[in-house]
């Protein structure tokens, strides 16, 4: 098992957005690209129309791209505050949040957000940053690094 794993880090769920990685030959990987979620409570099996195919060789050089959820908070008074400013018998119909307000309400702790920033920087990624909502890291690594 890769040290990538999502079953190292309990608190994550792995996300990989839009993967389309180079092949050496001329045949593509992936007929369109695809969105896969993976949760770490389940065994990790190939997406619908997927082939696993160990003969293929991957561009040493290629990249991929990696956004990893952090688990939310609060999603109980964010519901609430939704149904608040939707509700026309609410006095605070119509008072809407900002993202900054609800990334504010459901971010991950600060010191959760350090912790798994720091883990990510065990595998010397090509980039990382934190996306405004906080609740998302997006990463890239060469393939190289997630396909041991």
């Amino acid at each position: 098992m890769s040290p990538l794993s999502p079953l190292f880090f309990l608190s994550l769920i792995v996300v990989v957005l839009s993967v389309e990685l180079p092949i050496l030959d001329d045949e593509p990987v992936f007929d369109s690209l695809h969105r896969t979620y993976v949760e770490f409570e389940h065994e990790l099996s190939l997406p619908p129309g997927w082939v696993r195919d160990f003969q293929r060789k991957v561009d040493p050089s290629a990249t991929v791209t990696l956004t990893w959820a952090l688990k939310q908070r609060n999603l109980d008074i964010l519901d609430q505050i939704f149904n608040d400013v939707s509700d026309p018998k609410s006095p605070n119909y119509g008072k809407h949040k900002n993202l900054f307000e609800i990334a504010d309400l459901v971010a991950p702790r600060q010191s959760d957000i350090d912790h798994v920033m720091e883990w990510l920087e065990t595998f010397s990624p090509i980039s990382k940053h934190l996306t405004l909502s906080r609740d998302f890291i997006v990463t890239k690594f060469p393939v190289l690094c997630v396909d041991t």
